[in-house]
């Protein structure tokens, strides 16, 4: 099964924050965990790791699943009056509870220890060794780990409870409007490019009419293949100009590829074969307009052109074992070696500003639209072709989305 994804309740960017908890932990010398409502890690230090005695208890399913129930409800007990608390948790370390909000509303908490406040008594002792039976732990090692945890007096945690609520709240606050500036941002670029798309739709009705022109000219003049060539162009150029939905079905971005693989075939003859494997109930799904055909010509331009004896491209769709489209554009050509496929991988993983690869622009698009459900995987290696996968949500073309995970 897949990981599950966490969540970011706080809506701002982890790299805003992630310097900030390292540097808090490291100061105060504690583990600090960003905790949802539902007691799940947002954020943890990537510097300082769990104390052994909370990497024992979190070792076993039982032991997780309290420690979620402990955190959800030194949640409630801190959102009641917005103030830091200090508690046991579930397994007798003593632990500081920092209400996180937004708007006024808590939507979770900083939650910091692991620390004792006096030295272990007995009864502490029994029950944590009945914790470790009930959980399934070696009791001798969870006691040793217990009494391993610093001791604090309550004055050192009440003093460091206070800075901390000052100081976590300050930074989310801070992180929220780094955030809300660059979605501004990016909502001024996304406005700027489709203006620019607006504009460039003009362009194409002087070139339908040329294109008519230089039809009716072949067809005068007795040159049928020309006249052909033409047509299909004329054809391929209103598929790829037309008003554009978010999503379109994938027959219709076949019908494109079917246009732009027919004059290809024009050009190459019998050097180029083209297989494609898409099964029925796959021609309804929605893609984002213009995935596959710039795949397809980068597998005709990079890997069948440069071969004389010419190569076959095979299109095919299925569902993964997660339920997850997959589109695959492979080729016979000549392939690409190691460091060129890492190149790529490279890029697929820095900002989309700029981006002029067909194979980058998909890739980029697909993240934007579906976050972490859209992906593509590239294979390749010299002389034995290269295989691209695309994958994306089952959504049909009544707009649901069929259940599928990050799995592939």
């Amino acid at each position: 099964m897949a990981k599950k994804a966490q969540s970011n309740p706080l809506a701002v960017p982890i790299r805003i924050l992630q310097p900030l908890v390292d540097a808090i932990g490291e100061f105060f010398d504690l583990w600090l965990k960003f905790v949802d409502l539902d007691g799940e890690y947002i954020l943890t230090p990537d510097t300082k790791q769990p104390c052994r005695f909370c990497q024992l208890v979190r070792s076993t399913p039982a032991g997780r699943e309290r420690c979620k129930a402990s955190a959800r409800q030194a949640i409630v007990e801190c959102s009641a009056d917005m103030s830091a608390r200090y508690s046991h948790c579930h397994a007798q370390a003593r632990r500081i509870t920092v209400p996180i909000a937004v708007e006024g509303k808590c939507i979770g908490a900083l939650v910091c220890g692991e620390i004792v406040a006096e030295k272990p008594t007995e009864k502490q002792l029994e029950t944590i060794s009945c914790l470790a039976r009930e959980i399934g732990v070696d009791s001798n090692e969870l006691l040793r780990a217990f009494c391993e945890l610093p001791v604090w007096n309550h004055e050192r945690l009440r003093v460091t409870g206070e800075i901390l609520d000052a100081l976590s709240n300050c930074f989310v606050k801070v992180a929220i409007t780094v955030s809300a500036r660059e979605r501004a941002e990016a909502e001024k670029f996304r406005r700027e490019a489709e203006l620019k798309a607006l504009q460039a739709r003009i362009n194409p009705h002087f070139l339908f009419n040329a294109l008519n022109t230089v039809a009716m000219l072949a067809l005068i003049e007795n040159a049928p293949q020309t006249r052909q060539v033409t047509q299909m162009l004329a054809r391929l150029l209103k598929l790829t100009f037309r008003p554009k939905d978010p999503l379109i079905p994938l027959a219709q971005e076949l019908e494109l590829v079917d246009s732009y693989l027919s004059i290809q075939k024009v050009r190459f003859g019998d050097r180029l074969h083209i297989a494609k494997e898409v099964p029925e109930h796959l021609l309804r799904v929605l893609i984002l307009p213009l995935s596959l055909q710039p795949l397809v010509e980068n597998a005709l331009v990079h890997g069948i052109e440069p071969l004389e004896s010419g190569g076959t491209i095979w299109i095919s769709g299925c569902l993964d074992k997660s339920g997850r489209v997959c589109l695959s554009v492979r080729d016979n050509g000549v392939g690409m070696g190691r460091e060129k496929v890492l190149a790529i991988r490279r890029a697929m993983k820095r900002s989309l500003n700029g981006t002029s690869s067909g194979l980058l622009n998909v890739y980029h698009r697909y993240r934007l639209m579906f976050d972490q459900q859209g992906d593509l995987t590239l294979q390749s290696s010299p002389g034995n072709g290269t295989e691209v996968r695309l994958f994306l949500p089952y959504i049909d073309s009544m707009g649901e989305v069929k259940g599928c995970s990050l799995e592939h």
